[in-house]
């Protein structure tokens, strides 16, 4: 018998303390990378790109120190704006990654039909 499991979305991993926020490192297993340290170089284009273009990226990317159990690790907390654009810099070879930047497109399409 097959088991009925519910499918979170993009919008479920989402954590909320006084803005909403998402953890790189759970970020990065939703689109396929194997670790958050592989995941690392596409956070960095990311940044990259805001620097490129003159945009503030530091309320956008904040790097943290978090535990879990008892292990310590350096991680992200990436708002909404930061997730698009590290999609958007990530591996378009891998499926999950494709579908997020269809997600984080649509969405840009959705505010452009409200506007």
């Amino acid at each position: 018998m097959e088991e009925n499991r519910e499918v979170l979305s993009f919008e479920d991993y989402s954590y909320e303390n006084g803005i909403t926020y998402w953890w790189a490192s759970e970020f990065s297993t939703m689109l396929g990378y194997a670790s958050l340290e592989s995941f690392k170089n596409v956070i960095n284009k990311a940044i990259q790109a805001c620097m490129s273009a003159q945009i503030e990226w530091a309320s956008d990317f904040s790097r943290v120190s978090r535990i879990e159990g008892d292990k310590k690790f350096d991680d992200w907390k990436l708002s909404r704006f930061a997730c698009y654009l590290v999609a958007m810099n990530a591996d378009p070879k891998k499926a999950k990654v494709e579908k997020a930047q269809v997600y984080f497109a649509a969405k840009v399409e959705q505010f452009n039909l409200i506007l």
